[in-house]
């Protein structure tokens, strides 16, 4: 239900650069992979698992997401142990923040 008198949404400009404020503890998992992904490193699970131990990186994603960062993913496939493909995402941040 809309409310009486809400303001309207502003549009920010195409070349407006967003970096939300969120300064994570340096030494959690989400400081981890935001900070990789600043470098512009591109990031899949299995990437997170041997560096950062986590077997959550769409769930870092997703929280980082709702913090406002602009984070891109796309599928990529990768090859299992024993040779099997397997379709992942493959995060990266967006070009624009």
């Amino acid at each position: 239900m809309a409310q009486k008198n809400s303001p309207a949404l502003k549009k920010e400009p195409s070349n407006f650069k967003h970096t939300p404020d969120f300064n994570p503890r340096s030494s959690s998992v989400r400081a981890l992979v935001l900070s990789a992904l600043r470098a512009g490193e591109q990031l899949t699970p299995g990437d997170a698992w041997a560096r950062f131990g986590t077997s959550r990186l769409a769930a870092v994603v997703y929280t980082l997401r709702g913090q406002g960062w602009q984070i891109n993913s796309r599928r990529v496939t990768v090859r299992c142990r024993d040779g099997r493909p397997a379709v992942v995402a493959e995060y990266t941040l967006s070009e624009r923040q």
